[in-house]
């Protein structure tokens, strides 16, 4: 918690007051505010503050759960499996049959988002799809190998495919037809710095639990 205080209070004015309601949710109050730009002006450092990874008792948290439910998610806790059998149980609570996966760094392209639309805008011709993935390294976007074209099986209706069980380096196996989607695929963020021009370099912050 006291990474977490001095991460709000960076962000917050002189005379803002904030009360802890449990767990990672926060209510804050603001005061003097007189319009939208206003609350936007301070929501969204403090958004960008708790996006970035905190580490308790060596386990990654942040406020993503929390961020997720404000704008109408499901969110449903689980401990962890393991890659693998971790995505499973996400895709067999989804809502729908077919189910689109994408990891937490991807980012789907216009392009790619208009190739899956028409995909299923009618009776699907597979039951399975892979995106053309574009990788990052480096502050440089990969062209050629493995970095592009990395195909990946990402769309899928769940009662003919599924991931595997393995704890790293999972994927996911299809019984029927497998098609190919046009489009760049799920992409790496655009950082702002190639990482080994960082300096000095990032450090975790750990955060002591009596819990």
């Amino acid at each position: 918690m006291r990474i977490a205080t001095q991460r709000l209070k960076a962000c917050l004015r002189e005379g803002d007051q904030v009360a802890r309601l449990g767990g990672d949710e926060f209510a804050i109050l603001l005061e003097g505010i007189r319009s939208d730009t206003d609350v936007e002006r301070i929501a969204v450092p403090i958004t960008e503050a708790f996006n970035r990874p905190l580490l308790v008792d060596g386990r990654e948290t942040d406020a993503t759960a929390s961020i997720a439910e404000a704008h109408g998610a499901r969110v449903i806790r689980k401990e962890w499996l393991g890659y693998g059998r971790q995505k499973q149980f996400a895709v067999s609570a989804a809502a729908h049959d077919w189910v689109l996966c994408l990891d937490a760094d991807e980012r789907l392209s216009p392009e790619l988002a208009d190739s899956i639309r028409a995909a299923m805008a009618g009776p699907p011709a597979a039951t399975a799809f892979r995106a053309a993935r574009r990788n990052r390294f480096l502050g440089r976007w990969l062209r050629h190998g493995e970095g592009y074209p990395d195909w990946n099986l990402r769309l899928f209706d769940r009662r003919h495919a599924r991931w595997t069980e393995d704890p790293v380096h999972e994927h996911v196996v299809a019984d029927g037809k497998v098609a190919r989607l046009a489009g760049r695929g799920p992409m790496r963020p655009r950082w702002p710095a190639p990482l080994a021009r960082l300096s000095p370099p990032p450090t975790p912050c750990r955060i002591s639990s009596t819990r």
